[in-house]
């Protein structure tokens, strides 16, 4: 009966462990993060259009919940734990 409990255990473990994280702010189950970054960009402007764009510098980036739109993280490292569950 013992070993039926301890094996009943580690299902639950596994089980839990194969679900997907959370977000910490509104609950949502999360399979992505969504990246943002604020850049600064230039372009040539021809009178009509522009053409020829060019990111000069990320100036700030964050990983955030696609359904609240909280910032959860700002290093990548952090973020990909968080979503493969070791966070």
């Amino acid at each position: 009966m013992e070993e039926m409990s301890e094996e009943m255990d580690l299902a639950e473990r596994i089980a839990e462990a194969l679900k997907p994280p959370r977000c910490p702010e509104c609950g949502s189950e999360l399979d992505y993060l969504l990246y943002v970054e604020e850049a600064l960009n230039t372009a040539k402007f021809y009178g009509d259009d522009y053409h020829s764009w060019d990111t000069v510098a990320v100036q700030d980036s964050w990983y955030e919940c696609p359904n609240c739109e909280k910032i959860l993280f700002r290093d990548r490292e952090l973020a990909n734990k968080f979503l493969r569950g070791e966070e």
